[in-house]
């Protein structure tokens, strides 16, 4: 049996272990797209593309929104930065989404390189990676 002091230190012990740990860096995030695309977005504008309430860039071209795969640090980042929503207030969102039939389903990606492979490659598609895997072969429209 541990003694009652024991049982009260050991967790005053991890919790300043704890606070004494620098906390987790959180990646910037980069709204990307092709190169060649000269469009300004703002921050509204990029949300609503990605919650499928827009399907077209200012001027009527087709906006092609692609996604990282679920579950994956960035996309997780860029939801909470981008919707001001916690993950679980994400989810309810798109299981609201996908009930009423209005869902739009994005294609996913694995892998912030793959997303800035098929940017390079599309000329309008949009997406998020971490910055620091930016390249030259694409535009940043907005970090955050």
């Amino acid at each position: 049996m541990v003694p009652f002091v024991a049982n009260k230190l050991i967790p005053a012990m991890m919790m300043w272990t704890a606070l004494m740990l620098p906390p987790a860096a959180c990646a910037q995030i980069a709204v990307v797209v092709n190169a060649a695309n000269e469009r300004s977005l703002d921050i509204g504008a990029v949300a609503r593309i990605f919650l499928a309430q827009a399907k077209v860039y200012p001027g009527g071209s087709q906006a092609v929104s692609i996604d990282q795969k679920e579950g994956t640090k960035v996309r997780e980042e860029f939801q909470e930065k981008l919707f001001q929503l916690a993950p679980p207030e994400i989810k309810s969102f798109w299981a609201r989404q996908k009930f009423t039939g209005s869902v739009r389903h994005l294609s996913t990606f694995d892998n912030d390189e793959a997303i800035l492979d098929y940017i390079e490659k599309t000329p309008n598609a949009i997406g998020y990676v971490d910055a620091s895997k930016v390249t030259r072969k694409v535009r940043v429209l907005l970090k955050f």
